[in-house]
């Protein structure tokens, strides 16, 4: 049988065909540099400012302890956005009394609206999405720290009556991922002051 790292080779085994590749196969002379060299990149695009493991943002001291106005504290929106604050080393308090910084948040919608249509005007997509605008002040003074600034996000769903359930299911999960994508970018606005 031929060494695999020479070149790509046909197996045949019980009848089954199945081709092998290995870097040596694709680039016989090169492949210890190409390795180096796709090291290199993934390493350097690691290395900058820029770069945050998801979920992971550190804030600004003045946010060690927010309050948040405007969404119930059992809300899926503010239960998403304490989980988020908790990975920053941040917390989210119950009184404004216990806060470093207040987080308004108006004008909150969650919902779903029909985004396009198949063969007899049946329903083939939905557009889940999910907006608000918010800002933040000082607890103590009542400073504003971050001018109120507004969140859209979106999602199509393609819609398929004959799997109704799975559908319903699916919609759960884009929602809740609109609420985690939403209180990271709050974070990421808080983080940076825009």
């Amino acid at each position: 049988m031929a060494d695999a790292n020479v070149k790509g080779f046909f197996m045949h085994h019980n009848d089954k065909v199945s081709l092998q590749f290995s870097l040596k196969s694709l680039f016989p002379r090169y492949s210890g540099l190409v390795v180096l060299l796709i090291a290199g990149i993934f390493l350097s695009s690691c290395s900058g400012e820029s770069f945050h493991l998801r979920g992971s943002v550190a804030l600004p001291a003045v946010y060690q302890n927010i309050y948040l106005e405007g969404q119930a504290s059992n809300s899926p929106f503010a239960l998403a956005l304490k989980k988020a604050l908790e990975r920053a080393g941040s917390n989210l308090v119950s009184s404004p009394q216990q806060a470093t910084a207040i987080l308004s948040v108006e004008g909150y919608e969650e919902g779903k609206r029909v985004a396009g249509y198949g063969e007899n005007r049946e329903v083939r997509q939905y557009l889940i999405f999910l907006s608000f605008a918010f800002s933040t002040k000082t607890a103590k003074d009542n400073r504003v720290l971050l001018p109120a600034s507004t969140v859209n996000l979106d999602r199509t769903q393609i819609y398929d009556s004959a799997f109704v359930l799975g559908k319903i299911e699916e919609e759960r999960l884009i929602r809740e991922d609109l609420r985690k994508n939403a209180a990271r970018d709050v974070l990421l606005r808080l983080r940076y002051g825009h």
